[in-house]
């Protein structure tokens, strides 16, 4: 199970999309996956909200973090990919949020009980 969750929201520079998914699938994630603490990664790319709203950034990628501390695991990241291959098929307003879980995942069917935070 992660300890964290790396949120990081996206764009491609206009008429660039292409050349930005290659270099994030092919040069960025392995990167990322290369630096300690990170143990996998998952791309989306946005449709439409509940309410057909339109998100301010087209992709997501979610990045989950094995290191026990956030802040030593963002560090490592800053570091590792100082001198890493950067594209400038991505445009420069990357937006990232990292959360610590509170609770285990729980799955459609899990039979033990969700807590009662109320207690």
């Amino acid at each position: 199970m992660s300890k964290h969750v790396l949120l990081v929201f996206t764009n491609p520079q206009p008429g660039r999309e292409e050349e930005f998914n290659s270099w994030y699938d092919e040069v960025h994630l392995p990167d990322v996956l290369g630096i300690p603490g990170y143990q996998a990664a998952q791309r989306f790319v946005a449709k439409t909200g509940l309410h057909d709203e339109k998100p301010e950034h087209r992709y997501l990628t979610i990045y989950e973090i094995d290191e026990e501390d956030l802040p030593t695991a963002l560090s490592n990241l800053r570091e590792g990919l100082a001198h890493a291959e950067s594209s400038d098929a991505m445009a420069p307003a990357l937006i990232t949020y990292g959360f610590t879980a509170v609770a285990d995942r729980v799955e459609a069917g899990d039979t033990r009980s969700v807590p009662d935070r109320n207690r």
